[in-house]
């Protein structure tokens, strides 16, 4: 097991306690349930996350890799930051949540593409 993939592991048992924590602490609004949209887009970052990092794209041939990787990562971040629009006024601590990996992944995103064009 990688340094890499034990990093992962921390970092999504975090997610998940923040995000266990939220859910609970915010009992004042129990009617404002998360949109469907929201949720997906934290599963697709989280997903998009746990492919980077256990080098999914790698086993991938070269040219397919390359193909997708920055699209996909892209749609992500821009999927993203819609759902933490559309969330903002329903449920905030949510929304601020998906904006701000949305925002650390389209940052790493631009480096690894300014790094790749190297």
């Amino acid at each position: 097991m990688g340094l890499t993939l034990l990093i992962f592991i921390g970092i999504v048992i975090l997610i998940l306690l923040k995000l266990l924590a939220i859910l609970k602490v915010d009992k004042k609004d129990t009617q404002n349930k998360p949109f469907d949209l929201s949720l997906i887009a934290l599963g697709s970052l989280v997903l998009n996350w746990t492919l980077y990092l256990t080098e999914f794209y790698v086993a991938l041939p070269h040219k397919i890799s390359e193909a997708i990787f920055v699209p996909v990562w892209f749609a992500v971040c821009i999927l993203g930051f819609v759902a933490s629009y559309r969330e903002f006024w329903n449920n905030r601590i949510l929304a601020i949540l998906i904006g701000g990996l949305s925002a650390i992944s389209s940052i790493i995103g631009l480096l690894l593409l300014a790094i790749g064009r190297m």
